[in-house]
């Protein structure tokens, strides 16, 4: 059991938020780490102290140290394997214990089609060649981009981050084609986008019931 430790979470994703919260709550001195100043403003209700920026392995290394945490959570999103790769190694150098949050899948969705990853979701769209809306955040669109005139079939939902946006336009993406909003989304916002949209298809990302 957690009794009064100095505790470091690495995560801005909804679990890493609650966490925080919760030792926090319990009288642990708690530090929340997220990437972005984005994430910083979600976070600040976690009632922990908060550090904004991405940090390399060597950096974590170093801060796990210095900071003197006696323990780090891993809250970080169920795709950002290399975040949480740096964060394992960190805490094995700093010689500090590592627990890892998983998030549960959710369950399956009738029609829905599977596929392994963003490559094989714009080799799909490609094939079809209907309009589309992407609410797969800015960092997965470069595949999609290989589809022809995607500029104009294509509708992403990202994150209002500047450099989100920034992205978007570099990789060709036509203003009245992007839709910046912050989740959660619920039934009715979704499918008020599609129709909005003229889409006739959704991509997402399986990130379960707490990713929307």
């Amino acid at each position: 059991m957690l009794m009064n430790r100095k505790i470091l979470i690495f995560g801005g994703a909804s679990e890493g938020r609650i966490i925080a919260a919760a030792l926090s709550g319990a009288g642990h001195d708690v530090t929340l780490s997220v990437a972005t100043e984005y994430g910083r403003e979600a976070a600040d209700a976690a009632g922990a102290e908060v550090l904004a920026g991405r940090l390399g392995g060597g950096e974590m290394a170093d801060y796990i140290k210095g900071g003197r945490f006696e323990c780090v959570i891993d809250a970080t999103h169920p795709y950002a394997t290399v975040a949480t790769q740096n964060v394992r190694l960190a805490c094995s150098a700093a010689g500090t214990e590592y627990l890892r949050i998983f998030r549960p899948e959710a369950a399956g969705y009738p029609g829905a089609v599977y596929v392994p990853d963003a490559e094989a979701a714009a080799e799909a769209l490609g094939v079809n060649g209907d309009k589309a809306l992407l609410t797969i955040g800015s960092k997965g669109l470069e595949p999609f981009t290989r589809i022809s005139g995607y500029e104009k079939k294509l509708y992403i939902r990202i994150l209002p981050m500047a450099e989100s946006l920034e992205k978007a336009y570099r990789l060709g993406f036509r203003g009245s084609n992007i839709i910046c909003m912050q989740g959660p989304f619920d039934f009715d916002m979704n499918v008020a986008t599609l129709k909005m949209t003229g889409a006739r298809c959704l991509v997402t990302k399986e990130a379960g019931d707490a990713g929307g």
